[in-house]
């Protein structure tokens, strides 16, 4: 017997010592926030219940409902998850993660019905909200941390910047002009850029003012020693630190980055920004 207890969103799902599972940025509650529509919601989804013993193998598939607020059908489809072995033991835990992208074009309300063969087995619903949340405009997931540039492959600039829709800030004692003219030009339009960097670069941006004045992004820099590691904050609400600046990131020696899942450091990281900003040397 297979029985689903839950469904729940989360960033990240990895295997930890002595048979633990690691899981990052849990949306236990049946509420998503975003900030604006079209929202492309690229994230985790788990099922988590039980399963007993059992004779023979089953299909379990998903079938989403998306509605709007005025219950509209937007859109319908059913996925295929995974085909589940016999199992001999009397019970144990069943979890289940499935890599999620769903195009969210209205507010409204998303089911998730939970089919054993032909069976409906368990349905959950999540409403669509408006509120303070970053756009996130990825193809794929972004992994919470990596090895650079051992893992390169599994981290992209484009997909980190590219998420920023209302503001990127970039802490980096060694930010030179032409590399934030590149970081620029990946990050959307509607983002404002504000870049803390060390003093004696200020003569090279001094050269470059024109420059930045062809991209589309308003963009402000200033001058500051205060912070010695790398840090990027998009949309206010994401962190992620980097022990290499993003001048080499893919260089030959080897670094790490991840994203800061503590609110408690997230939010002393932007207080200590905010009144450094202030005291800094505007270019």
């Amino acid at each position: 017997m297979i029985s689903i207890n839950k469904i729940f969103f989360c960033d990240q799902l990895s295997e930890a010592p002595f048979g633990k599972l690691n899981i990052l940025g849990c949306n236990l509650s049946d509420i998503i926030v975003i900030n604006e529509v079209p929202y492309i919601l690229q994230t985790t989804l788990i099922l988590e219940g039980k399963i007993s013993r059992r004779l023979h193998s089953s299909n379990l598939s998903l079938k989403l409902v998306y509605q709007n607020l005025q219950g509209n059908l937007l859109n319908e489809e059913t996925i295929e998850v995974a085909t589940i072995p016999p199992v001999n033991e009397e019970s144990r835990p069943l979890i289940i993660s499935i890599p999620f992208r769903w195009i969210i074009t209205e507010y409204g309300d998303i089911d998730i019905i939970v089919f054993i063969d032909t069976e409906q087995v368990f349905k959950e619903s999540f409403k669509v909200l408006q509120g303070d949340a970053p756009n996130i405009r990825l193809t794929g997931p972004l992994k919470f941390s990596a090895l650079l540039p051992i893992e390169s492959e599994d981290f992209s600039l484009k997909a980190l910047v590219g998420s920023a829709s209302r503001e990127l800030i970039l802490i980096d004692q060694y930010l030179e002009p032409v590399k934030l003219f590149e970081i620029v030009s990946l990050t959307p339009q509607s983002a404002y850029v504000k870049v803390l960097t060390r003093p004696n670069l200020k003569p090279q941006y001094s050269k470059y003012i024109a420059t930045f004045q062809t991209l589309p992004n308003p963009i402000e820099i200033k001058f500051n020693t205060t912070f010695h590691d790398r840090f990027v904050i998009v949309n206010k609400t994401e962190c992620f630190h980097f022990g290499y600046s993003l001048e080499k990131l893919k260089g030959k020696r080897i670094s790490r980055y991840s994203k800061m899942i503590r609110q408690d450091e997230v939010e002393q990281l932007k207080n200590k920004f905010n009144s450094e900003w202030l005291r800094a040397e505007s270019l």
